[in-house]
């Protein structure tokens, strides 16, 4: 048999060898311990801080903030209910709990996410506020 034919026989051999190496998939065949897998994963991460650079709002979408960026007024100009539920005085449930409740008389009202409260909230008494209505000022804050 000739040299160049042997050759070729050795580059044939060899790739079904690499075929059958690639079909049995031995490289998912390798268990290891969950510290060992985390470790491979955190060798490879490059956690660097990148440099900050200023780009247009339009193409910051997907983007991270460098630094905190706070707003000179209030968005919205207003406290807003972060929950369902009833504006009361801090002062008129002092002390209260499950064995000791406090009575509120319900005013007529309810307060909704765009609309001013025409209410107030007096001592002794409650309002319905649904999330993202407008928390009642003034007497409310004691």
């Amino acid at each position: 048999m000739s040299q160049g034919r042997a050759d070729k026989r050795a580059e044939t051999a060899a790739l079904l060898d690499a075929v059958r190496r690639a079909a049995r998939q031995e490289q998912f065949l390798e268990v290891v311990s969950a510290a060992e897998a985390h470790a491979r994963f955190a060798a490879r991460l490059d956690l660097r801080p990148l440099a900050a650079e200023e780009v247009p709002l339009a193409d910051a979408l997907g983007r991270v903030l460098a630094r905190d960026v706070a707003s000179p007024s209030d968005a919205p100009p207003f406290d807003r209910a972060n929950v369902d539920g009833f504006a009361v005085r801090a002062a008129d449930t002092a002390g209260a709990a499950d064995g000791a409740p406090c009575r509120l008389t319900l005013n007529a009202e309810v307060l909704v996410c765009g609309a001013e409260p025409t209410l107030a909230v007096a001592p002794g008494n409650a309002t319905a506020i649904a999330t993202g209505g407008v928390v009642p000022r003034g007497p409310m804050r004691s």
